[in-house]
């Protein structure tokens, strides 16, 4: 498969599962008209907040009372066009879980769009399973999936810029953690408290966008509680979280797709 179709593939596949899990029986048995398919990168103009869909209650936002997540398109991110097809899929497939769903508010626990919500390891579980990986489901474990397959870049304890030398191989589509201690340190033990994929630079200005669930984090000076896009910034130097490491999630080169069911050989996986 041609690295066009390759990431054509995995936002289809995306898109089947948040549909299905968003479906829901009707009376006669049959299923609830699903979600449309998401429009190509090309075509689709970028949607200001994330659609949803207007027959279903808001939920209740979380302790931080936030709005709805903001939403970019690839079309917002610098260089997009010049990534790997792997890391064009990785983020397409994170994005089309926000523009396809209803919003998710942060929910401790969640990890399908079907129970209305997701927390932070909930959502890059879901996303990574969806592109054919086999990550772990909590935090801690996807940051230890990173650092024992030799994946992991260990953030300097002092950084405060994103411009600090330690961040130089960050890259779209990496993961990116962050933790209360620091691993750099043997005598510290780290306890891994967030997750996010970070997305690059908007092409507008240069912002720093990563999506993930969180409860009060902020883009461009509006929080917001929920699944989608917000500011990547570096903690300040009094902060006891830090951001810790990141890298690209193990198998992300030799990704493999999920047949949905009903396509080519039923249930069985093809190579991108």
């Amino acid at each position: 498969m041609n690295l066009h179709l390759k990431s054509q593939a995995v936002i289809a596949l995306v898109m089947a599962g948040v549909s299905g899990n968003l479906a829901a029986p009707d009376a006669s048995g049959g299923a609830s008209p699903q979600v449309p398919p998401m429009a190509t990168a090309a075509t689709r103009a970028p949607p200001a907040a994330v659609p949803h869909d207007e027959s279903r209650p808001e939920p209740t936002p979380g302790m931080s009372g936030g709005a709805r997540p903001a939403m970019v398109g690839t079309r917002d991110l610098a260089g997009f066009a010049s990534l790997p097809a792997a890391r064009q899929a990785l983020i397409e497939a994170a994005l089309a879980v926000a523009t396809h769903a209803p919003w998710l508010p942060y929910r401790h626990g969640g990890a399908d769009p079907a129970l209305g919500g997701l927390d932070c390891s909930g959502a890059m579980y879901f996303v990574l399973t969806q592109c054919g990986l086999s990550p772990p489901r909590t935090s801690a474990g996807q940051y230890g999936w990173l650092r024992d397959h030799h994946q992991l870049h260990l953030v300097a304890e002092e950084a405060t810029t994103a411009e600090d030398p330690s961040l130089a191989g960050l890259q779209p589509g990496d993961l990116l953690f962050w933790a209360t201690g620091h691993p750099a340190e043997p005598a510290k033990t780290a306890i891994i408290t967030h997750v996010a994929m970070y997305l690059g630079r908007e092409l507008t200005d240069g912002l720093q966008i990563m999506i993930n669930a969180t409860d009060g984090r902020s883009y461009r000076g509006t929080k917001a509680d929920g699944y989608g896009v917000y500011d990547f910034s570096m903690p300040r130097a009094t902060s006891l979280t830090k951001l810790v490491g990141y890298g690209p999630p193990p198998g992300m080169a030799e990704m493999t797709l999920k047949t949905p069911t009903g396509g080519d050989g039923g249930s069985g996986t093809r190579a991108k």
